[in-house]
């Protein structure tokens, strides 16, 4: 048997069936190693699911691909409250002989990703993110990696999993893997973990210039605008963006813990924004695609077209916002069919004695305090406006940068080497007063009035 399996993922098929408790269907698909020889003719597919130690589905695919197969309802569907996980085995068997060559043991968590309805939506027509039918806040924090003994590597898979409990334990339901791809076991962590993750693609070439920067003033006058808002790579670099986003987008597939693909931030490398999108749309399993994080939504540029599932801003409450209430009102971008999510805010800096990289240049985003006391109450300050910000606008997610210093950035809420700035509890109270705001505050559209007739509340 020359056939070897190299990635095995599966998918919901029939998620709306599924929340409701009916039978669930899935298709479990392989990836087969590249081969001199040719590879698959002749085998078919074997799977067997398990849960919790028991064996809940078994079936057999017609080629060595797929296979498609049921799991009696009612299922575990996964959610940052109840990860549950499958396990499954996959074989790939001789159709003749029935002898079966490579193996591999796998597991999948089970959820359901889409978009509300537009029969009711918020204030600027925006929808939500639903996670199996549900509402929910992804509370989530800004994830760079590093760390001062190995850089963007972790330094053991011991301190990778301490580190991302501490994080599910600060209240976080989400992270977002920010101009990095981490090594498997880190998903599989938060896979077990029940910690979302929004994945960054990480940026390369030129950046498109800023709306608000002289640079951009500058060329706007001496070309116009077309053209301005995406970059323009060349051949090779095209080529090995394509390349790479393919690489992560197949290899990072089986986690369902990736909930979203974030293909440009803040403008770097953005280019054939459109293409990227549609590509996720085909090719990203189903997770929910934001297009632009940041500040580079070309969505006004081009009306009609699929720009993804989320409009994404940066807001430091520095101009041209101030403050984070009104981010989604002062952002001239059409927001209609999609999801809000304040994709960075914050950046409270705090510097440790003893623990900063280097003293004399540390910064921060936003305000830095002197002490604990007044960090603390930095953060309780910003979440009151974080609060404020909700029950404005209908926001599906918003990332706090961000979780750890990172050489001279002091903005983490623990520092460059781990140490905790702040405590447990009031981080679990600041996400505990998140998540009470997004679940009391539902805002709806300007009431219209017909003549003679009273407001309607959206919803009613």
């Amino acid at each position: 048997h020359r056939c070897l399996i190299r990635v095995v993922d599966a998918v919901l098929v029939n998620g709306p069936a599924a929340i409701a408790g009916e039978t669930a269907v899935v298709r479990v698909r392989a990836q087969l190693e590249q081969s001199a020889e040719p590879c698959g003719a002749g085998m078919r597919l074997l799977v067997v699911i398990g849960f919790e130690g028991k064996e809940v589905a078994r079936s057999e695919g017609d080629d060595p691909f797929a296979v498609t197969f049921e799991i009696a309802g009612p299922v575990r569907l996964w959610s940052p409250d109840d990860p549950a996980l499958y396990s499954g085995m996959a074989a790939l068997c001789e159709v003749v002989h029935g002898s079966c060559g490579d193996v591999v043991e796998f597991h999948f968590g089970l959820r359901w990703l889409s978009v509300s309805s537009p029969a009711g939506v918020g204030p600027s027509q925006e929808q939500e993110l639903l996670l199996n039918g549900q509402r929910v806040f992804q509370h989530g924090v800004l994830y760079q990696a590093y760390w001062p003994e190995s850089l963007i590597a972790p330094p053991s898979v011991a301190a990778l999993m301490h580190e991302l409990q501490m994080i599910k334990d600060f209240g976080f339901n989400m992270m977002r893997v920010h101009a990095a791809v981490m090594p498997p076991i880190f998903y599989y962590f938060c896979d077990q973990l029940g910690l979302l993750v929004w994945q960054d693609m990480p940026g390369g070439d030129g950046r498109a210039l800023p709306l608000w920067d002289q640079a951009r003033a500058d060329a706007e006058h001496r070309v116009g605008y077309d053209g301005l808002d995406e970059i323009v790579r060349t051949d090779e670099s095209k080529a090995a963006f394509w390349q790479e986003l393919q690489g992560v987008v197949s290899s990072l597939s089986p986690f369902a813990s990736i909930v979203c693909w974030t293909p440009f931030n803040e403008a770097w490398g953005q280019f054939q924004t459109l293409e990227v999108v549609r590509w996720l749309r085909e090719f990203g399993g189903g997770r929910w695609v934001n297009s632009a994080s940041g500040w580079n939504d070309i969505a006004d540029l081009y009306p009609g077209a699929d720009h993804g599932d989320v409009a994404d801003v940066h807001n430091y409450e520095g101009p041209p916002f101030q403050t984070l209430n009104g981010t989604f009102t002062k952002w001239p971008l059409p927001f209609a069919g999609r999801a809000l999510a304040l994709g960075e805010y914050g950046g409270l800096g705090l510097p440790v004695d003893g623990h900063e990289w280097s003293p004399e240049n540390s910064w921060a985003y936003g305000e830095v305090s002197r002490t604990l006391q007044e960090f603390e109450e930095a953060m309780l300050a910003l979440a009151g406006r974080l609060v404020m910000l909700l029950c404005e606008s209908r926001v599906s997610a918003a990332v706090y940068t961000q979780w750890n210093d990172i050489e001279t950035e002091v903005n983490g809420l623990v520092t460059y080497d781990r140490a905790p700035k702040v405590s447990r509890e009031v981080m679990r109270h600041i996400a505990a007063l998140l998540a009470a705001a997004h679940d009391r505050c539902r805002p709806g559209p300007p009431p219209t009035k017909s003549p003679g007739a009273p407001n309607t509340p959206d919803g009613a």
